[in-house]
Order: structure tokens, then sequence, then C-alpha cells
């Protein structure tokens, strides 16, 4: 059934970069090289800015079809109005429609409340925590949680005929809503892409002034409240003031010392010294960053999964995650690191000087997560039980 036609739907896509992006893009282009022909539908949008990319490209055999989008006060609903009339309405008869999110985006759900109307079977990949639920403070998002994460989400699901949860967790909050075809699929790890030679080590270290000797921290992700660097910089502070003077703490994917507010803080707990912002790298680079790291600090509010917990384990580093983080199940059954409640600063500095100091420590949690990424986190492994539910879908 390898001809079979595939439309996987999420308002953004690369080139713009982020951990659902390359999910769907390890996802597509495995069931291509297996023959599917498969299309990933999304808004035209670029860090932000809107309509400038191709409307139609192929990247590595995945059709990319980008639609334009209504900016405005509704820009974050990524509402696409070409898309609605240009592709919904005249719909062509794909075999499965894919969905990504449990978000209240313009394309994703009325992608399924159409695809549903006009029979089409639908899989979704939610990739929703239930914490989520309790972490919104504003009067928007309260009123999010209370009519879409409670009520109109919830019915969205229900019209799926199979949900994708990234985690055991996760999969049962769904049946506990009385959703029963529901698949445990993990996100993966591209090993591969994570693999860097000496001299690549080298460069990097040398580019980057950073001092062989000193322990080094390593946090990957965005300046956004829920990834917890407030919490990670108090922590810092305790650190240096209680156990090591001497560390470094890169950041990637952020450089909180150009961001005014956490320059403040850092500048407050006199940290200056141990602090090296990244911000955005190159693949070669963020491997790099995860090779010399002694250890990774996952300190989120909540993560519906974590890639920062399994890129981690691919380079066998040990990870402290908060107890919401959804991996921080798996990191305790294996023992591939530890796990603090969020906000406990004194615990994470414990935990972080326990990881530096033992070294042997460090380096069997490392290889405990890399032993549980060969066996359950590869692509082509997933790619393999995705298809399995596509088939399933398909029976019915």
């Amino acid at each position: 059934m390898s001809n079979l036609k595939i439309k996987m739907i999420y308002p953004i896509f690369l080139p713009d970069m982020g951990g659902l992006q390359l999910q769907i893009y390890h996802i597509a282009r495995g069931l291509v090289k297996k023959g599917y022909h498969v299309e990933v539908h999304c808004a035209n949008i670029y860090k932000n800015r809107m309509n400038l990319l191709p409307e139609s490209e192929f990247i590595e055999g995945i059709l990319v079809k980008r639609y334009s989008m209504i900016g405005g006060l509704f820009k974050k609903l990524y509402i696409t109005t070409s898309y609605f009339f240009n592709e919904l309405l005249t719909d062509e008869n794909y075999d499965i429609i894919h969905v990504f999110s449990f978000l209240p985006y313009f394309m994703t759900n009325v992608s399924v409340i159409l695809s549903k109307l006009m029979g089409r079977r639908i899989v979704i990949t939610p990739t929703f925590h239930p914490y989520r639920l309790n972490s919104y403070n504003d009067i928007f998002g309260k009123i999010n949680g209370l009519v879409y994460d409670r009520f109109l989400g919830i019915m969205i699901l229900k019209f799926a005929n199979h949900i994708i949860a990234l985690t055991e967790e996760e999969a049962r909050y769904y049946k506990s809503l009385g959703i029963d075809k529901v698949s445990v699929i993990p996100v993966g790890v591209d090993i591969d892409r994570h693999k860097v030679s000496d001299s690549d080590v080298s460069k990097f270290v040398s580019r980057y002034k950073i001092d062989a000797a000193s322990p080094k921290i390593l946090f990957v992700g965005r300046l956004d409240k829920r990834k917890g660097v407030d919490f990670l910089l108090k922590s810092l502070k305790i650190l240096k003031e209680n156990y090591l003077n001497d560390f470094l703490m890169i950041f990637v994917g952020c450089n909180p010392i150009e961001d005014y507010r956490y320059a403040k803080i850092i500048k407050k707990y006199s940290l200056e010294k141990n602090i090296l912002g990244l911000g955005v790298v190159s693949d070669k680079e963020l491997a790099c960053a995860y090779e010399i790291s002694d250890v990774v600090v996952v300190p989120s509010v909540f993560e519906a999964f974590s890639h920062v917990v399994v890129e981690a384990w691919a380079h066998k580093k040990p990870v402290i995650a908060t107890k919401n983080v959804a991996l921080s199940t798996k990191v305790k059954k294996i023992k591939g690191g530890t796990v603090v409640s969020f906000g406990d600063s004194i615990k994470l500095a414990e935990e972080i000087y326990a990881l530096i100091t033992d070294r042997n420590l460090a380096k069997q949690m490392g290889n405990n997560g890399y032993r549980l990424v060969m066996r359950e986190f590869v692509w082509d492994k997933i790619v393999n039980e995705v298809e399995r539910i596509y088939m399933e879908v398909l029976k019915v």
C-alpha cells in the first residue's frame, strides 16, 4: 500500500525549526522513503514573517504546501483563509489526514472538523501535557483553558480515528476522557545528526573560548517563562555561593545575557563570568555543546515530551529534569539522571553539584539514557509504528 496519500497539517514547518517541525519532517521523510506520497500543509510563515516563502516546494521528497496568512490580532491562530477555500473545500482524495498539535489553531481545528464531515480518516498527534490546564495566568489563557482545553479541543480529539500520544501519561489522560483508540509513539532523535568529531569539538571550544577544565552545565531552549530560566538562575546562585565557584552555564537556543530582564538577574546573582549564551546555533554546534557538557538541565514548568532529554541521552549525558517534564518518569525508571520539583532551587543546585563531582555516576546515568535511546527513540522504529497506525485506521 505504498501508494497511499498522506496529508500532514501543522501551521509551522521548515525552514522554521522546532521540536514539532522536526518530528513531522522525520516521520514524513521516513514515509517518503517507504514509497508514500506525503504532503505537509502549513501557513506561509518564517520567523514570524508572513507570506515570503514559496507556496509549494519539495523538501527531500516531501511536498510542502504553504498558505497565505492573515495577520493582526489573530495572527497566533495562524488563520489562513486561502487554505480553507483553496484546499479544504476542494479536498483531494487523501487516505490519511494526520494533524499535529492540541492548540486552538485555525488550520488544525478546521482541518479536523471538515475532514470528519467529508469522511476522511484522521490521526491526531496532540503533543499535550495535562499540567497545561494549571499553567494559565492571564485572562486569555484562562478562557482558552476553560473553553478549548476542557471542551472544544476534547470534542475535536474525539473526531479522530486514532490518537498518538508521546508518553504513557499522556495516553492515560486521553483514555480518562473516554478516548479509547490511543497509541504511544515517542519522538525520536537523529543519531547521525548528533555525531561530531574531536576536531569539531576542538573548533567549538576554541571559537567560544571555553575553558575545558571548568565543569559545564547545558540548557537548550528559548527564553520562555515555561522553560524555567528564572528557576535555573536562582539555582546557579545557590550553586556558586555554597558549592562551586568555577563552572560554566551554557545556554543554546537563547542568550539571557542579551535580554534585559535576565541580564539584570544574572548581574544581581554575580553570575556574569559563569554564563555563556550562544543563542541559535547550527546542528553541529548544538551537538558539540552536548558533547562537552557534564550535565543537561531541563528546568521547565512542564513539557509534553522534551526533545532535550532524548538529545542529551544520545550524547550519553545525564539529565536533571523537573517532575512535570513528561519524560521525567523515564529519567527515574532507567536512572538516566535525576528529577526535582519545579521551583526547588536548593535541590536543583545540589543535584547539579552531585553529578559534576561524581563523574562515575554521571557516566553511568548517561549510558543508561543512551541504551534507552537506541531501543526506543530511533526514527526508523518510530516511522514503522506510525505506518502501523495508518494501516489499522484504514481497516476501519
